[in-house]
């Protein structure tokens, strides 16, 4: 299981972000002009690395769901013996 969950989902919550408003159409062109970046332009279609990390974005999403679904069974059942009088 995942030591601390939501220290897993900000990296996800992150590529998310990066995917919507620099890979997807009409997401930002930055070029680099000295030490700042500036804004070029925006995006006609999608780069090709869009649907990889959209891919990556919805496969941690699953795995973060599935460990929140486990932890919530393995909690409710730690109640199951106080509530039959048991230890």
């Amino acid at each position: 299981m995942i030591n601390s969950p939501f220290l897993f989902y900000l990296p996800i919550i992150i590529l998310a972000m990066i995917c919507k408003y620099f890979l997807k159409k009409g997401g930002i062109i930055l070029k680099m002009d000295g030490f700042l970046p500036r804004k070029t332009g925006n995006r006609e279609k999608d780069s090709k690395w869009a649907s990889t990390v959209s891919n990556i974005v919805v496969f941690g999403s699953i795995i973060f769901l599935i460990d929140m679904w486990i932890r919530f069974i393995q909690t409710e059942a730690a109640k199951i013996p106080a509530l039959s009088g048991g230890e």
